[in-house]
């Protein structure tokens, strides 16, 4: 209830502030790309603050219980994104973690990503119903420890996902008009790892995005769902019974132009949103603030 209070009442702060600008469904609008390069923007830097706490453990059968790791995690995620082409961008980001649990803390950065956005089709002002569409393709390197390799009794040395991730998947997006709206669907592929307890193995996460909103020259403001969804693992090629995972969140994000160049962004995500189906997951809310500056 306090969630949809909190987005109802940001929700009418917004509107006070009414960009025509851009609806993507999986960047910008609590989706794995924070960092958004419009048509006219060839390089851009994003800085993030996020505070994410009220963590809840969901188990197989969907029932919520105490935390035994992480209660509260603060990060800051930096992202450069570059045109390197009319049709084609890239985009970098690194996030650095502050986990705690009482007394206890744990800081340090998070695995890396690198990921590519290419325009199959880009949406003009002479068809505006016909949509964006743009192929993604991203890259993480475990460089970190995760939950699996954890060597701390809370878990907040876990910053990182513990396997080499790579993602793929396809976005649509429309925003020539003041109803806005995306769709994207994606796949992400995990490396086999090996530790003490032999070959590990996840199956593929399968992730949609669905976006709607309002938008006019200098605000924007978006809600939408996220769902994910993924098979069981195997530990040393025996697959572990109860292990897949399911969850929707859902996010409202309000974005204002400040000058022709800086942009600022609030984003409130409610993770594994009670009272729908969600099971092997985690609940929490996420709040984060991102500034963002098109250089010349």
């Amino acid at each position: 209830m306090r969630f949809f209070l909190t987005i109802m009442v940001l929700g009418l702060m917004s509107w006070g502030f009414a960009p025509r600008l851009m609806a993507c469904s999986s960047c910008g609008s609590g989706g794995e790309d924070p960092l958004i390069l419009f048509p006219n923007e060839d390089r851009k830097l994003y800085f993030g603050l996020t505070r994410e706490d009220g963590y809840r453990d969901i188990n197989y059968d969907g029932q919520k219980s105490r935390t035994q790791g992480i209660l509260r995690r603060q990060s800051l995620l930096l992202a450069y994104g570059h045109r390197l082409t009319s049709r084609l961008v890239v985009l970098g980001s690194v996030p650095y973690f502050y986990n705690s649990h009482g007394d206890e803390s744990y800081q340090a950065f998070g695995d890396g990503q690198l990921s590519f956005r290419y325009d199959l089709y880009q949406q003009t002002f002479a068809d505006p119903l016909i949509p964006q569409v743009q192929l993604l393709l991203a890259r993480r390197h475990a460089s970190t420890r995760s939950i699996e390799t954890s060597r701390d009794p809370y878990f907040l040395d876990a910053v990182g996902g513990g396997y080499h991730e790579t993602r793929m998947g396809l976005d649509l997006f429309s925003g020539m008009t003041a109803l806005v709206y995306g769709l994207s669907g994606s796949v992400t592929y995990y490396e086999p790892s090996i530790d003490d307890r032999g070959r590990q193995e996840k199956a593929p996460l399968f992730t949609w995005n669905l976006t709607v909103g309002y938008s006019d020259s200098t605000y924007k403001l978006i809600t939408g769902l996220v769902a994910e969804r993924q098979g069981k693992r195997r530990t040393g090629g025996e697959e572990i019974e109860r292990s897949d995972h399911l969850k929707h969140n859902l996010f409202l994000t309000g974005e204002a132009q400040l000058t022709p160049l800086d942009r600022i962004r609030l984003s409130l995500v409610q993770k594994a949103t009670p009272r729908l189906p969600r099971r092997q997951t985690a609940e929490a809310t996420s709040l984060t603030f991102a500034y963002m500056r098109q250089l010349p």
